[in-house]
């Protein structure tokens, strides 16, 4: 065999090897739901309500809200109305699901980068293919 053959036949078996690597290494998940039900504990802990917002499952409805209002309120339907309807404490569950990925992404490495040249001579002649992999190894700003 000719060194280029040898060349062609370990590139042909490495490269979809390493392809699959490089994306097996750079996924991630990131689930909140340890998060949200840690929040959800402390909420019950302080306010002593025994429900409050979930992110996973629907909300009141309004014919629950209406059903709620016609007798009048007693002061643990307000707290829990309160607790599943407040806005600003949605906001702040879906900020707890963000703060966790981007602890996560902090902790994946970067993106690498591929290059691929083709240059052709203008006499004719063999054509000139070159391909790069790089990816940063240093990174400044990013404390853990």
């Amino acid at each position: 065999m000719t060194e280029t053959r040898i060349l062609r036949n370990a590139t042909t078996r490495v490269c979809p090897s390493l392809a699959i690597l490089m994306l097996g290494v750079g996924c991630a998940t990131v689930d909140p739901k340890p998060d949200h039900s840690r929040t959800r504990s402390l909420i019950e802990q302080s306010t002593g309500a025994t429900e409050s917002y979930d992110p996973v499952e629907d909300g009141l409805t309004a014919h629950e809200l209406s059903a709620w209002r016609s007798d009048g309120l007693t002061l643990e339907e307000a707290a829990r109305i309160a607790l599943l309807n407040n806005r600003k404490l949605h906001a702040a569950f879906f900020d707890i699901g963000m703060t966790r990925a981007d602890r996560v992404q902090s902790g994946l490495l970067s993106n690498p980068s591929l290059g691929i040249g083709v240059m052709v001579p203008e006499g004719g002649g063999r054509s000139n293919i070159q391909g790069s992999l790089a990816r940063t190894s240093l990174t400044f700003g990013r404390c853990r």
